[in-house]
């Protein structure tokens, strides 16, 4: 018989080829290395637990100029209806320019420019900018109107819980300033009533008299006027609250 090849023995050629097939095949890339885990927050100092920050949307108080209803509304939807009366509210921010006569109505802000001129008009808006001129017109600013510039208004003309004199706006009242709460960032002349708190910022100045049931001046706020703080006379009757 002849005589065969013994176990565990390899010849030259297929050793030859077996080193050529290792060296001509394609190395594999390292595998990628691992993502370290992202960081734990850190605990929390009341309970020792952990915890983690959600953003949650902004919830904005909503008042319906169809009938008056109050409701608060979770972000910026693209139909906006009254839960109440079903209306469908304008959410429109408005810039004027020039002279408007025409009525507008929104849940957003709306902002006369310095060459914007209300003639015969009704603006209802959750905050009103004004910086121009007002001939004959009513703003409704359901939650802040501000003014600025050196517009010519009359109490009766502006209705809002939060009246904002803006930085160097002058602003000068022949009849008697009714409103709940009053921030002074520019210079406000007249006589002043106010239900909440008036507020006198750094740069800010209040000239005349001025009734109210809370006053804050800031450092750098300038109050020249006849005082009257009286948080009694403006507090709600028992068991009933801001209206």
């Amino acid at each position: 018989m002849p005589g065969g090849r013994k176990s565990g023995e390899v010849d030259a050629l297929h050793l030859v080829r077996a080193v050529r097939h290792v060296k001509e095949a394609p190395v594999p890339p390292p595998p990628a290395p691992e993502a370290p885990p992202p960081p734990k927050p850190p605990p929390d100092p009341k309970t020792g637990g952990r915890y983690s920050h959600t953003a949650m949307p902004t919830k904005t108080e909503v008042l319906c100029y169809g009938c008056g209803y109050r409701f608060f509304a979770t972000g910026k939807t693209p139909r906006l209806l009254c839960p109440k009366c079903r209306t469908e509210l304008n959410q429109g921010d408005f810039q004027i320019e020039g002279t408007q006569t025409d009525d507008v109505k929104t849940v957003g802000r709306v902002h006369i420019g310095p060459d914007g001129i209300l003639s015969g008009t009704t603006i209802t808006a959750r905050v009103i900018c004004l910086e121009g001129r007002l001939e004959a017109a009513e703003l409704h600013g359901y939650a802040t109107i501000e003014l600025g510039g050196k517009p010519h208004c009359v109490p009766e003309d502006l209705k809002t819980p939060h009246l904002v004199i803006l930085e160097h706006a002058s602003v000068a009242f022949k009849r008697k300033l009714h409103c709940h709460d009053l921030t002074v960032r520019g210079t406000l002349s007249g006589s002043v009533e106010a239900a909440g708190t008036v507020t006198i910022q750094a740069g800010g100045h209040l000239k005349g008299r001025l009734t109210t049931g809370h006053l804050v001046v800031e450092e750098g706020g300038g109050l020249t006027a006849d005082c009257a703080i009286d948080a009694e006379s403006f507090a709600p009757p028992p068991g009933k609250g801001r209206a």
